[in-house]
């Protein structure tokens, strides 16, 4: 995936063959996700990652208007978790529990969520800075 990103943010004239190559060289130090990375070096914006993640994999996005007021089962999800996986749940019907999340695809984070609330688990994109404004 990281180098779709990569190849697409060239594609769009975002950044250049050598700033990938800069950003993948600061990944295999860092251990952190590309996308991440491309962000922190100030080479693109959170946006443009999220809306290449949104085109490559359909993800849903969350608007930070629908970011709960009050936290939706804080008695069931241990705020711990949720941080330590970048989550944030903001709609429970009793049935459906709707998750913003960095990454969608974490299939063990949706897991124990699910396992957790017995819910089934609906991941939807949140753009990193206003998940972490969300969380705080």
């Amino acid at each position: 995936m990281s180098e779709t990103i990569g190849a697409l943010l060239i594609e769009r004239g975002k950044i250049s063959d050598l700033d990938l190559q800069r950003a993948t060289q600061v990944q295999a130090m860092s251990g952190a996700r590309l996308a991440h990375v491309l962000v922190q070096l100030g080479m693109v914006s959170e946006r443009d990652i999220t809306d290449i993640q949104i085109e490559l994999h359909g993800y849903s996005l969350v608007d930070k208007e629908e970011f709960p007021q009050q936290p939706v089962l804080e008695d069931v999800l241990p705020p711990v978790f949720l941080k330590e996986h970048q989550l944030l749940p903001i709609k429970d019907d009793g049935a459906v529990l709707e998750v913003a999340m960095l990454a969608p695809d974490d299939d063990y984070a949706i897991k124990a969520i699910h396992f957790a609330t017995n819910r089934e688990v609906v991941p939807r994109l949140a753009v990193p800075s206003e998940l972490e404004a969300a969380n705080e």
